[in-house]
Formats: C-alpha cells, sequence, structure tokens
C-alpha cells in the first residue's frame, strides 16, 4: 500500500490486511501495526534538505510548499531557517516522521525526545551514501533474496540549488536535530 489518504483514514484491523505499506509515512502511524518490519534509509540531512528544496523548485505540479517557496522567492537558507509551519515541517524531515505524534503544533525539541525513542523501535535503518551496503545487509538480516538494479537521484541538470561552504555550514546548524538521528542511525548499521 503506498496510498497515504487512504491509509490516514483505515483501522487498524484494515492496516493489518496489507501486505507492505511503503512511503513517507510517519512512525506514528505504522507503530502498532506488529506484523510488519519498520526499516527506513536516512540520509545526510543537509544533502537530503537540498534535493527537497531542488525538488519544491523543480516541481511541474502545485502543492503548497512549492507554491510558497516559488511565490516568496525562498532562498535555499531561507527555506532552512523557515518558521512556516508547512515549510518547517519538511526541513528536519526525520525528527518529523520519526516523532510525529499527530499534534497540530510542532515543536522540534519534543518530535526530536520522541524520534530518538521511536528510532530504537525500527527493525532496520539504511544508510543512503552506502546503499549497496545497505541493501545487502538489510537482505541479509531479513533473508531476502533478488535483485535491486537501481535507487532514484535526481540528476544534476535539475538542481536548482548550488550553496556555497558557508551556506552550508550555516544550514547544519538548522539540521542538528535530523543530524542527531542520522548520526545515531549511522552507529547503529
Amino acid at each position: 500500500m503506498n496510498n497515504m489518504p487512504l491509509l490516514f483514514t483505515m483501522s487498524e484491523d484494515d492496516l493489518n490486511k496489507a501486505d507492505a505499506i511503503h512511503g513517507h509515512i510517519s512512525y506514528e502511524y505504522v507503530k502498532n501495526l506488529k506484523q510488519f518490519k519498520r526499516f527506513t534509509f536516512m540520509r545526510d540531512p543537509l544533502e537530503r534538505t537540498i534535493s527537497q528544496y531542488n525538488h519544491f523548485m523543480t516541481m511541474k505540479t502545485s502543492v503548497e510548499e512549492a507554491e510558497i517557496l516559488r511565490l516568496h522567492n525562498y532562498s535555499f537558507l531561507d527555506f532552512v531557517k523557515t518558521n512556516n509551519p508547512n515549510l518547517a515541517l519538511w526541513v528536519n524531515i526525520y525528527t518529523v516522521q520519526l516523532g510525529d505524534d499527530c499534534s497540530p503544533i510542532y515543536n522540534v525539541r519534543e518530535y526530536l525526545k520522541r524520534a530518538i525513542k521511536n528510532i530504537g523501535h525500527m527493525d532496520f535503518i539504511g544508510i543512503y551514501e552506502d546503499m549497496d551496503g545497505s541493501i545487502k545487509k538489510l537482505k541479509k538480516k531479513f533473508n531476502l533474496k533478488g535483485d535491486l538494479k537501481t535507487v532514484g537521484k535526481t540528476p544534476d541538470k535539475n538542481k536548482v540549488c548550488q550553496i556555497t561552504a558557508k551556506e552550508r555550514k550555516i544550514a547544519k546548524k538548522y539540521l542538528i536535530p535530523d543530524y542527531i538521528l542520522y548520526n545515531m542511525a549511522r552507529g547503529a548499521i
């Protein structure tokens, strides 16, 4: 299943009938589904955030976050520093996805506390920068067979954001919550 609107409206009993659930899903929505293995792949938070910004800025379809960025002509650092609640949820996405409690208020410290607790409940965490090694470990851990042919990456020609060393340093300060989780994950594999 990879239908997020449907996923959020289904009962736990209905969800338990699914063979697999995949996509960008908050831990809160799947934590009680015991028959599923919960795993994720994490990417260096700065590189992931740059990729998210590029994605929003080059989207052909209209989504609210992309419209906000384009309408207000947000730079990459504007995006990372934003107080806009719609955009802020995309900046420290690992903290959001692992720490979401369905609260209408996003408090990064509270989310991070929950995310640190929840990361310990993951069955497997892979690292994007070592995708081949992570896939190999995942397959070994769960005795999986088969090949993974490619993992998608944004072609360089689609990248609208090139940031300086100074901007990288500034952005990393805003991404500390995700770096905490990323470094925990790197230590776990």
